[in-house]
């Protein structure tokens, strides 16, 4: 197990630049400018949901205005 560990952590750092490039490519944020997409939150339970544009136009004039683009997400939601 500790070997395990060890090798894991050892891959970590032979490969960090790499990793770190992977996880910050794949942030809420990062997807969303790459696919054009927009981030809705609910309020009540916490969590939102992510639209298209295709999605973004059907819905209320409420929910539009409560949307997120990559631009103007809140740090709060792209951790």
């Amino acid at each position: 197990m500790k070997g395990q560990i060890y090798d894991a952590i050892s891959y970590y750092f032979d490969h960090k630049e790499e990793i770190d490039k992977e996880i910050q490519e794949n942030t809420l944020k990062e997807l969303m400018k790459k696919y054009n997409l927009r981030f809705i939150p609910e309020k009540k339970s916490g969590i939102g949901r992510i639209v298209t544009d295709r999605e973004f136009e059907g819905l209320s004039e409420e929910e539009k205005e409560k949307a997120y683009t990559w631009d103007t997400l809140p740090e709060e939601y792209n951790r």
